[in-house]
């Protein structure tokens, strides 16, 4: 009976702060929630039973659509219930593989395939039902650009503004990636500690020093850094579009590598050594062209021993 109390109190108390940060989204307090909306249901994931999660999540979607509509705003209980069911599913899972303690780094990365395949389904869903999405999306950039140049008094091109527009438009996978990776890792940092102070083990990531790429993306970065020097894609061709996407990602993941041996040789290091690569490491976060030199050592480090030759100094 006890126990029943507290997984009631647990479900309600999660249950109330789903409700109120899908409540805030109709408020200026949007800008700080939006970032937490998968941790409450994740957090019911991992410690309810499958029916006492249905039976919370209903609830909560339910309170928060229901409130606004009595209020005489239905459209707005519409708009605040779309956030509690597109991240549904990528909170059950990641709340399942907490209850199963499987590694945080597979926790991470499959609800973020499961948000973006959601994303993926959701395009691929209105484009069958007529509507092309990155079509209104440019025309709504067309029509912002317009309006911010007219407000500020400002000359633009219309080639240029077409430039801007097919660049944002090739970029939209990227920020869809982006979305997803930002939202898959910051949920399991904050639930993760959340669920520490109830009393359960969650898997974190080992330390970034102990991070590695494959070397197979060595030679995958290698390719299409060659490909963006010496091509010269058609604007609206794939080839343009893969290097647009692509490359950023790659170059990105090299630079969290470079990051990472800065990590190992500042934990390795001493006197000197440890003051360079803590300087190293502050240059690299803060300074924008640094993220080129990390990039190239995270090449290095993937490509040769530079951690063997580190540890026998």
């Amino acid at each position: 009976m006890k126990r029943l109390s507290r997984r009631l109190g647990y479900a309600i108390g999660w249950g109330t702060a789903g409700v109120l940060l899908l409540l805030a989204s109709a408020t200026p307090l949007v800008i700080a929630t939006v970032h937490l909306l998968m941790v409450p249901p994740v957090m019911l994931a991992a410690r309810l039973t499958p029916k006492g999660f249905a039976g919370s999540f209903a609830a909560v979607v339910a309170v928060a659509y229901g409130l606004p509509a009595a209020a005489g705003m239905p459209e707005w209980g519409m708009v605040l219930a779309v956030p509690a069911i597109f991240f549904l599913i990528p909170s059950v899972l990641m709340g399942t593989m907490y209850r199963r303690k499987t590694a945080a780094f597979t926790t991470v990365a499959a609800a973020a395939i499961a948000l973006l395949a959601q994303w993926l389904v959701i395009f691929v869903g209105l484009y069958a039902a007529g509507i092309n999405v990155v079509a209104e999306l440019e025309q709504f950039l067309r029509e912002s650009i317009r309006e911010a140049v007219r407000f500020w008094g400002l000359r633009v091109e219309d080639g240029e503004t077409e430039q801007i527009v097919r660049m944002f438009s090739r970029a939209i996978p990227l920020m869809l990636i982006g979305f997803s990776v930002y939202y898959a890792a910051l949920t399991h940092a904050v639930a993760r500690r959340l669920l520490a102070l109830h009393g359960e083990t969650v898997p974190g990531m080992p330390p970034v020093r102990d991070w590695m790429l494959p070397k197979s993306l060595v030679w995958v970065y290698v390719v299409v850094l060659l490909a963006d020097m010496f091509t010269r894609p058609q604007p609206d061709s794939a080839l343009a579009a893969v290097l647009a996407n692509v490359l950023p990602i790659l170059q990105f993941a090299f630079s969290v590598q470079g990051v990472s041996f800065l990590s190992f040789w500042m934990h390795h290091a001493r006197g000197r050594g440890r003051v360079t690569a803590i300087t190293a490491f502050v240059l690299v976060l803060l300074f924008p062209p640094a993220t080129v030199l990390a990039s190239l050592l995270g090449v290095f480090d993937v490509a040769f021993p530079l951690r063997e030759r580190v540890r026998r100094r």
